[in-house]
């Protein structure tokens, strides 16, 4: 499976339909399992895994893999990816049981208040990050995944 999927669509332009092909973001479900547990689903495209689970795992768990060493292995079938970290650190991660989308979830709350409640909050960096250096992460970024000009829309693990 590739990140990019072209899928046909009806065009109306000035009266008139025609039938073309639009580059639409591939997404697909990934299991990611530390250990041989269950951690968490994500809705992601389906390149650049490896990078994607690292930054998960540090982004949302604060496991670094230059403090706890760690081996990724994936597996794909046709319709997911499960992608397997195994670590000889003994690791206390909290399993999600729901998957995780790109979306904050405000669609899904019928107040405000109750998506602010359910928010985890989020510990202040051990270090800045300069504006000129996220500026160039991004601009690697769209260069290492050529899939997002043509979309408008990949995963950021060309951050990692």
């Amino acid at each position: 499976m590739k990140n990019i999927a072209s899928k046909p669509v009806h065009r109306y332009d000035s009266g008139s339909i025609e039938i073309d092909a639009e580059s639409l973001a591939a997404e697909c479900l990934v299991h990611i399992y530390v250990n041989t547990k269950h951690l968490t689903s994500l809705l992601a495209s389906p390149e650049n895994l490896d990078e994607l689970v690292r930054g998960h795992l540090q982004t949302e768990y604060a496991l670094h893999h230059h403090k706890t060493e760690f081996e990724t292995q994936i597996k794909a079938n046709e319709e997911e990816f499960i992608v397997e970290v195994t670590t000889d650190t003994e690791l206390h991660l909290a399993s999600r049981n729901t998957i995780v989308t790109t979306s904050c979830g405000a669609c899904e709350q019928d107040q405000l208040s109750a998506l602010i409640e359910q928010t985890p909050s989020v510990s202040n960096p051990s270090r800045q990050i300069s504006i000129e250096a996220l500026i160039r992460s991004l601009n690697d970024m769209r260069n290492h995944q050529p899939g997002f000009g043509q979309t408008g829309g990949m995963h950021a693990a060309g951050l990692y």
